[in-house]
């Protein structure tokens, strides 16, 4: 399994990015406008209800193949990664690392065993899944077999991660969080705990009545808010702006999006917290 599989900070803190990702823009100072023209040949296409739920809920199971583009039963995959160089005009290719996964009956990633360039095992990890295809349990273990850290999820009756936790080889817990969900099944609450137990810090997301990401609240172990994100979307689901603030409630940047009448993009721009305009891009459509 690779690395993201089994670590919960890479599931984690990729998602104020995932679920609020335009408002990640440049957050230069500067007040020159800088405009580009861009010319492509297709919009990104609408999202489905079903892609949007899957966005909303972005804590990652690990349980089907057609993730990596892969069709049928299949059992396993090599992946082999090169350097590749040219000398005096030859090219000269060099194996860096050698990776195989393998998959059960159901599609469900099962583990990996990544080997060096030597072809020496670097790493072996497997991952159980319950009757409902959740990926309960992962394991990784060093190349003699020993563990060397277990990562487990606890799901409700409707499959939603309630909990995932991190143990060390000695079986002590290293790093906890726990998930709210609505009736929707779209995530409402994030909760982060240190190793002793103590909460850490807090995130807790709002939803429109379409199901889009309204707002993106965190707050400090205190309960005291830290920062906060906005987003507003045209009927298509397009985002229109998206606001950042700082914890004093003051705008830190803002992101706008504009569209023509066949829902393509036609500009975007980023403003700083003064409300100078730092960014724009024009988009032109050859269709």
């Amino acid at each position: 399994m690779s690395e993201k599989h089994l670590s919960i900070s890479t599931c984690v803190y990729c998602l104020l990015t995932v679920a609020l990702a335009s408002c990640s823009g440049n957050t230069s100072r500067e007040n020159k406008v800088r405009i580009t023209d861009a010319r492509v040949k297709t919009p990104v296409p609408k999202m489905s209800a079903k892609e949007r739920l899957a966005k909303n809920n972005i804590l990652e199971k690990h349980t089907n193949v057609a993730s990596p583009g892969l069709k049928g039963k299949v059992r396993s995959v090599a992946e082999l990664t090169y350097e590749i160089s040219v000398d005096q005009g030859k090219e000269q290719k060099k194996l860096v690392s050698h990776e195989i996964a393998f998959y059960n009956v159901r599609g469900n990633d099962t583990g990996n065993i990544a080997y060096d360039k030597d072809g020496k095992i670097e790493r072996k990890g497997i991952i159980m899944f319950d009757a409902n295809d959740n990926d309960t349990a992962s394991i990784s273990f060093d190349p003699a077999g020993k563990m060397l850290y277990r990562y487990v999820c606890r799901y409700n009756a409707r499959g939603n991660n309630m909990e995932s936790s991190i143990y060390d080889a000695q079986g002590k817990q290293r790093n906890k969080q726990t998930h709210k969900f609505d009736d929707n099944d779209n995530l409402t609450e994030l909760a982060f705990y240190s190793d002793n137990g103590t909460l850490r810090d807090r995130w807790a997301y709002t939803y429109d009545a379409r199901g889009f990401v309204k707002t993106g609240q965190t707050f400090d172990s205190t309960g005291k808010p830290t920062t906060k994100h906005t987003r507003k979307y045209n009927d298509n689901g397009n985002n229109l702006e998206s606001v950042r603030y700082k914890a004093n409630g003051h705008i830190d940047h803002r992101h706008v999006d504009e569209y023509d009448s066949k829902g393509h993009e036609i500009t975007s721009a980023e403003y700083n917290a003064n409300g100078s305009m730092i960014l724009k891009t024009a988009m032109k459509y050859d269709l």
